[in-house]
Parts: structure tokens; C-alpha cells; sequence
């Protein structure tokens, strides 16, 4: 009996299996004649394709229903539809089968890309798009697609120069801060003209002028006239920055900031006369503005006191006030110039312009550094102490006034303490190179080879291979080396000098660069490098008096005299001591020279 029922089981189960095989064969077969149905379809369009009649190859295409098939087929199927669609300029055979493909198969990447691409192509309901692409699109081989799709769709997300969506930065591989050239090169191939002004402006933000200059001269009918201006300004076309100032509608600015821009112009082009002169214009053009507008809405209080309709009186005096209400914002600007233009002119009424900027807007710090360095120079530390802690207790953690309180007597008198407070400033702010390089100079004055040694360490570890770290580096290893290992750090220092040459036209560097080279015995080429500090230096100077920088143009004539005399030039040393004794008369090293040549003594 349990032999029987066995036996039953058993042929119970191969009849199962019998059924099983039959009905897998069958949708095997099934499946391989659909396969060969594709395949012989897709034969049949590529003929039509290779004839170039794209028309007769959709319609074969057309003729295949939903479809079971696997990712590589529907891709391979997808990759006709794509090439009759973009031959005839209608995506709707490429649409729909993309369509088709991930109801198919609804977790594969690459064939939602189809599908937003498609999209793309074929606009139907955007913002389902943008949720296809950010849901289904995840590798990074697809980001220039969600690219796409987030900048013709989402501009919003991109408001100004910043990308406000996180997700937008990602896609573009940018972080917080965007790659300009991604930028660029995204928004060109998109030809998307309203967003091309980010493209000047990052460029700028990267400190990359001529970039920006380039990109602007090529899409100058897009770009904004402001941005143009600025961007001209920026990369140092001064000229046509000022052509392009007239331009600038009075929407975009006012006729003050014109003014003030002007100046600025003729300021970097160092035509300082000119400069000084729109100063002024625009300080005066502001106080006769105000007094204008504090006269008319005079008038109009006193008319409003004799009419019955006060509402259109009153809205032309709440224009006029706020007209008066936003002019102290750019009128402490013009001031704080003309003070920076009496410094470089070696004029008096410096401190008066910067009184008179820091009286309109005393809690702007761009008045406080300079007024406070100024009245440190004149020794008069109350007042300047007093003016530094009101703005420290109101912006205790601002690292640039934090570090010039620490040149106040109060501070100085302690040296230790004023090195400990050095060290806590600069490991609260390791970032900041202001705070970074007085802190490198204060210790260079110390000759701390240790100390230097550790700041700029780290300091490359921050900010890479600036041109300042190289100077400093070159002066860390021009600290009076032992005489045995002398030529070793001098070809060190020389080697960090020329890096940061490289990087920077600076007369300091080439001026160590000439005393270097005249310690190695190479008095040509350290003519070479002096003559270029002194014409670099004169040239930064402009119209200013030569006494502004002299004791800097003293140095290095004095060098270049003593180069004339070891190669018996004597006439030529002695004009060069001559024009250093003009500048400073008290030069010892110009007056101990000069007695050697008067006396005959030429070494």
C-alpha cells in the first residue's frame, strides 16, 4: 500500500515537472522568437537607415508593440528610435518607447536617462521630469543630464551667483563653490542666455579677470551693462571701462556711484589729480544733494499744512527721505580716498578726510583701520583706543581690528605678553592672511627661524602655493646663515624668490633677489633685478612724492651705486647717491659712499 502511494507521488511530481517544462519551453520559445521578431524589425529599420530614409524606418519601428525585453535590447531599440528622431526633428517615436522601457523594466538607470532625455527633448510635463532625473538618475556618469534638466527647468535654483539648491550644487560637481569653467562650459552648450551673466561674475569671484573678460567680450549683447563695466574694471581694460561707465543706465547706478567709479578708474590707471578731482566732485554732489532734499521737504511740510490732499505731498517727501537716508552709505567713500590720496601724495589733510568719513559712518570698519593706524602713528593712543574697544564690544570676534588693538602701547608694552596674544590671534584665525603675514613679519623682526618655520608650514597646508609664502620663505632662509652653510640657504632663499616672481611682479622680491645675487658675486644679474624693483616701485608710486616710499628707492639705488663702483662706473654711482640724498638727505649708507668717492676710496 505505501509502495503504491508512493509510486503515485512520484508520478505526480514528474507530471508537475513535465507541465513545469512545457510551460517554461513555451515562454522560452516565445521570448526567442520575440527576440528574433526584434531583432529582424531592427534589421529591416537599419536598411531603411543606411538608404538615409529615416521616414520608412520609423514605421517599421512603429510596428513593434509592449515589449518583454531585456535592458540591452531596449537599448539597442532605443539607440534606432534616437537616431530617426534626431535625423527627422521629432523625438515622439523616442519618447514613446522609452517610455514603454521602464514600464518594462523600471529600475534601470540608463534607461530612465532615455526617458529624461527624451524629455528634454520632447517638454511635456517639466516638473515630473526634474523628479525623474533626481530620482532615478544617480551615478555620476548622468550628472551633466540632471545638469540639463535643473538649469532649463529649475533657474530659480540659481538665483544671482550662488546655487541656492543643494542638490543643484552637487549635480554640478561644485560644492558651495561653483567651477566656473563647468559653468561655462554647461550653460554654453545649453545656450541658456539668461543665466550667462554667473559666468563673469564667478570667474571674478575666482579671481580669474581675463577669464572673465573673455567670456564677457564674447556674449556682450547678454550681459548686463553694469557687469560689463565691472568686469572691464576688474581685468584692468581701464579704458574701455570708462567708455563702457557712460553706457550704464541709471537704473543700474546712480549718479553718485558713477562718480565714485570714475575715480576709482583714474585711481588704478594712477592719474591721481583726476582721481582727487571726481572726489571731490562726488562729496560735494552728495551734501548739495542732501541740503537740496532737506530744503524741498521743507517746502513741501509747509504746503502739506495748506491743502486738504496731504497723500501725494507726503509720498514725494518719503522719496526725498529716503533718497537722504541711503546717501551716508556711499558718502564716507569719497573721504576715506581722498584721505588714501593724501597719504600717496604726501599731502596734508589726510586726517581730516578720514575724521570726516568716520563721523558720517563710525561703525564702518573700512575708516576705522586706516584712522586707527593713523592716530597709533601720531602717538595718539587714547583716542585711538577709545574708538577701537566701542567697535571690539560691539564686533568682538573681528579678527582686523583685534590685531591693530594689538599695536597699541597698552598692548606693546609687555613683549612677551604682546607675542603670547600674537599666537592666540593668529591660532584663532590660521586663515586669515592679514592676521598670517603681520604675524610673519613680527617674527622675521625677531629673526624666530622656528616660529617662521611652523606659520608657514601650516600656511602652505591652507592656502597652497601663494606667492606670499615663497617671499617669506625666501626672507626665513635669507636670516644670516652660518658662514659654512651660507651658499646653500642663499640658493634656497633665491630659489623661493624666484617662485614667488613667478606668481607676482613684487619690487620687494626682486630687490632681494639683487642683494642676493650680489652676495653670490653675480653683480649682472643683480643689476637686472634692481633696476626692475626700482622701475616696478616707481611706477606703483604714479604721481605720488618719491619721499612716500624713499627709504624702499634709497635701498635700492644705493645697491645699484655700489655696483657702478665695483664696475668703476663712478660718475654713475655718484648721480644714483646724489638722487638717493635728495629723497633722504640722512641716508647713512648714500652719505657714507658718497665720502668714499669724494675721497678716492672706490671699495
Amino acid at each position: 500500500m505505501k509502495r503504491k502511494r508512493l509510486v503515485s507521488i512520484l508520478l505526480f511530481v514528474l507530471l508537475l515537472c513535465v507541465i513545469g517544462g512545457g510551460i517554461f519551453g513555451f515562454f522560452a520559445f516565445r521570448r526567442a522568437q520575440k527576440a528574433k521578431y526584434l531583432e529582424a524589425i531592427l534589421t529591416q529599420a537599419d536598411a531603411k537607415i543606411e538608404k538615409g530614409l529615416s521616414g520608412d524606418a520609423a514605421v517599421i519601428i512603429s510596428r513593434i508593440g509592449r515589449l518583454n525585453a531585456s535592458a540591452r535590447q531596449w537599448l539597442s531599440l532605443l539607440k534606432r528610435c534616437y537616431y530617426i528622431s534626431a535625423k527627422t526633428g521629432d523625438y515622439t517615436l523616442f519618447k514613446k518607447y522609452a517610455g514603454l522601457a521602464v514600464k518594462n523594466i523600471p529600475g534601470n538607470e540608463d534607461l530612465w536617462a532615455c526617458v529624461v532625455f527624451a524629455d528634454l527633448k520632447k517638454p511635456d510635463k517639466p516638473e515630473k521630469t526634474v523628479a525623474n532625473a533626481l530620482k532615478h538618475l544617480a551615478s555620476s556618469k548622468y550628472d551633466m543630464l540632471k545638469a540639463e534638466t535643473l538649469l532649463r527647468w529649475k533657474p530659480d535654483m540659481i538665483p544671482g551667483t550662488a546655487f541656492s539648491d543643494i542638490r543643484a550644487r552637487d549635480i554640478m560637481g561644485c560644492g558651495a563653490d561653483p567651477d566656473p569653467e563647468k559653468v561655462e562650459l554647461i550653460l554654453t552648450s545649453l545656450d541658456l542666455e539668461e543665466l550667462f551673466p554667473l559666468v563673469p561674475v564667478l570667474w571674478l569671484l575666482h579671481e580669474k579677470p581675463e577669464k572673465a573678460y573673455g567670456f564677457m567680450k564674447q556674449k556682450q549683447s547678454v550681459i548686463p551693462e553694469d557687469l560689463q563695466l565691472f568686469t572691464a574694471f576688474d581685468s584692468g581694460h581701464f579704458d574701455e571701462a570708462l567708455v563702457l561707465l557712460e553706457d550704464v543706465p541709471e537704473k543700474q547706478l546712480s549718479a553718485v556711484e558713477k562718480l565714485l567709479l570714475k575715480g576709482d578708474i583714474f585711481m588704478e590707471m594712477q592719474e591721481y589729480a583726476k582721481a582727487k578731482d571726481l572726489y571731490k566732485q562726488t562729496s560735494a554732489f552728495i551734501e548739495d544733494t542732501i541740503a537740496s532734499n532737506n530744503a524741498e521737504i521743507a517746502r513741501l511740510e509747509g504746503d502739506s499744512k495748506n491743502t486738504n490732499d496731504k497723500s501725494s505731498i507726503l509720498a514725494e517727501i518719503n522719496v526725498l527721505k529716503e533718497e537722504n537716508a541711503g546717501l551716508p552709505s556711499v558718502q564716507w567713500i569719497p573721504y576715506l580716498n581722498l584721505a588714501w590720496l593724501a597719504s600717496i601724495l604726501d599731502e596734508e589733510g589726510g586726517f581730516s578726510y578720514l575724521l570726516k568719513a568716520y563721523d558720517i559712518f563710525p561703525e564702518k570698519k573700512e575708516i576705522l583701520l586706516p584712522l586707527g593706524w593713523y592716530l597709533v602713528q601720531q602717538r595718539q593712543y587714547d583716542d585711538a583706543q577709545e574708538k577701537l574697544e566701542l567697535f571690539i564690544r560691539k564686533n568682538p570676534k573681528d579678527p582686523d581690528i583685534s590685531l591693530l588693538y594689538l599695536v597699541l602701547p597698552s598692548s606693546l608694552s609687555n613683549p612677551e605678553r604682546y607675542r603670547a596674544s600674537l599666537w592666540e590671534l593668529y591660532n584663532r584665525y590660521p586663515d586669515h592672511t592679514k592676521i598670517v603675514q603681520y604675524f610673519l613679519w613680527y617674527l622675521l623682526g625677531l629673526k624666530d627661524k622656528d616660529g617662521l618655520s611652523v606659520i608657514l608650514k601650516k600656511s602652505k597646508e591652507i592656502f597652497g602655493n601663494a606667492e606670499w609664502i615663497y617671499f617669506y620663505e625666501g626672507m626665513l632662509n635669507s636670516l644670516y646663515p652660518s658662514q659654512e652653510s651660507s651658499g646653500i640657504f642663499l640658493e634656497s632663499a633665491k630659489n623661493s624668490f624666484l617662485k614667488a616672481e613667478e606668481l607676482r611682479d613684487r619690487w620687494e622680491t626682486l630687490f632681494n633677489l639683487g642683494v642676493i645675487s650680489i652676495k653670490q658675486g653675480n653683480l649682472g644679474a643683480a643689476q637686472e633685478f634692481l633696476e626692475k624693483s626700482y622701475s616696478l616701485l616707481l611706477k606703483s608710486m604714479g604721481d605720488a612724492s618719491p619721499a612716500h616710499d624713499g627709504n624702499a628707492l634709497g635701498s635700492i639705488l644705493v645697491n645699484l651705486a655700489w655696483i657702478s663702483m665695483q664696475n668703476e662706473r663712478y660718475d654713475d654711482a655718484r648721480k644714483k647717491i646724489n638722487t638717493v640724498l635728495s629723497i633722504e638727505p640722512t641716508n647713512l649708507e648714500a652719505l657714507l659712499m658718497l665720502r668714499k668717492l669724494e675721497g678716492g676710496s672706490k671699495n
